[in-house]
Order: structure tokens, then sequence, then C-alpha cells
């Protein structure tokens, strides 16, 4: 991303942290086929959802039809001679305040479906949610005043999560201040380590699940994880500074904004190796 559009960015969440809502537009998935009469075929796991139907038609009954789930392709309803149905990637993005929309940006380039959550309904039938960078406090109230708390509490328990900066703040237990939190990952929290909005800084950061290569990582009013409890993995420090990726199991908390750089190896990292989804090469 050029500076100039971090700068318009800075500029824009700088001046009013409290957006107002957007209407959530409708997402409308086909539903899904009858496979009672298919034979010689397997049932795709639940977490896919069906959103096409083959240009074609549906080719039902006969020998010969298989269901393919491989690690580096998307999972296939298939015949010999080409596919019948896709399974998308439903990837939930929490859009009560921040930048989501520049995570949904990136997850569709990777061939994901992104949604928008507001409310709880919305929860429904997503394979992963992230919570995007914002203002934490704001997030927080948002979500106990649309009955969305809980819900994502729950859906956290069973499904996989990322929290880029203020979702950082969301996913800790403790942050040393009460506030509405998940509370979730065994770690603890700065909640503004690194100063004002002006204090923003982007530097290279070693992330060795990540590759050799450094990871570009832009910190806006950053959290920082000054302290991690059983089963959290250390993902990347910051210098000698402190702790600022973590993972444990399938949580994962970044403490600056990766959707900003237009490096796609973190959100790469999110959907093929914390929530197992088959992201293709």
């Amino acid at each position: 991303m050029r500076r100039e559009a971090r700068a318009e960015y800075l500029a824009k969440y700088t001046a009013d942290f409290n957006n107002p809502l957007v209407p959530q537009p409708t997402l409308t998935l086909a539903p899904f086929p009858d496979l009672s009469d298919w034979h010689g075929c397997r049932r795709p796991s639940a977490n896919h959802q069906i959103d096409q139907v083959s240009p074609t038609g549906l080719l039902r009954g006969g020998a010969g039809a298989t269901f393919e789930h491989r690690e580096s392709a998307r999972c296939e309803w298939r015949r010999p001679g080409g596919a019948c149905w896709g399974a998308t990637m439903n990837v939930g993005v929490l859009a009560l305040q921040g930048d989501f929309l520049e995570h949904k940006e990136m997850l569709r380039s990777l061939g994901a479906q992104p949604v928008e959550v507001r409310l709880p309904g919305q929860l429904d039938g997503l394979d992963a949610l992230i919570i995007p960078g914002g203002e934490s406090t704001t997030i927080g109230k948002l979500a106990v005043s649309y009955g969305l708390l809980e819900p994502l509490r729950e859906f956290a328990r069973h499904k996989p999560v990322w929290g880029t900066c203020a979702g950082m703040i969301m996913l800790a237990r403790d942050i040393g201040r009460d506030q509405p939190l998940l509370g979730l990952m065994n770690i603890t929290v700065n909640r503004n380590a690194f100063g004002r909005q002006v204090d923003s800084f982007e530097t290279d950061l070693d992330v060795p699940a990540l590759g050799l290569q450094p990871f570009p990582a832009l910190f806006i009013r950053a959290p920082l994880v000054t302290a991690v409890g059983e089963g959290v993995e250390v993902l990347a420090k910051l210098d000698e500074q402190g702790i600022v990726a973590v993972r444990q199991g399938h949580w994962l908390a970044t403490a600056f904004h990766p959707e900003l750089t237009g490096d796609s190896r973190f959100h790469r990292y999110f959907l093929r190796k914390v929530a197992g989804l088959p992201l293709a090469e």
C-alpha cells in the first residue's frame, strides 16, 4: 500500500472512531443439492457452504461421483470429466467499527467469501472470523448493544478467530481494565503500548511461521502482549519491546494491521494453518 493511502487511512480513523453502522447487505447462497441418489460418493463436511452450480447443471446418479478434499485445493463435488459443485470459504469480518473493509478485500483476493457480521444470526454458516482493528472500547460496547458478545464468544470456542490490533485486545483474557471482552486467549495485553495515533509506525518483522522474508508490520495505536500463559505460541516479537503476534490453538492475534500492507501471508496463514481451510496455492 502506498504511503499516501496509509496516511488517508490514519486521517479517516483519527477523525472519527465512532463511525455509524452501515446497512448490512443480504448474502444469498444457493441451496445445498439433494445428493440422496448419488452413487459412490462421500458428503462434504459441515463447514463447507455450496455457492454455485456448474454451467451444465447438477449431474446426478451414475458411478464415479466422488468428493475430493486436498490441502492445497478447493473442495468440490466432482465427476469424471469436470466439477459439478464448488465449495466456498465463508469468512466473517466483524463490521461494527474499524477497518473491516480492508480485511474483506484481502480475503476476496485469496478466493474466500467475506461476510460482514453485525448481528448474531450473521455468524451462522461461517468457517472462521476476523475481528479487525479499530477502537476496542467502541467495538465492545457495540457488541453488547447488539447482543453479539456472548454469540461471538460461543462461536470462538468452536471456530477459528483472528484478532488484529483492537481484535487482539478483544481476544485477551487480561488487559488491566474493565471493558467488554471475549476474554478467550491466555494472554495479558497493554492496550495502548505505543502511545497516541501520531506515534504509529511501520517496521519489518521476523515471523518464522511465514518464511524467511520479513513481514511489513504497520502499528497504529497498537497493543502489546506483556505475558503469555499455557498453550500460547509466540509468533513474532518487536525487538526487545515485547510480543506482537501469538497463536493459541484455533485463535490468532496480531498487534499490527496485515490487511493494510498488501502482503497476504498472514491472511494465508490464518486461513490455511489456523483455520484449516482449503486455500489454493
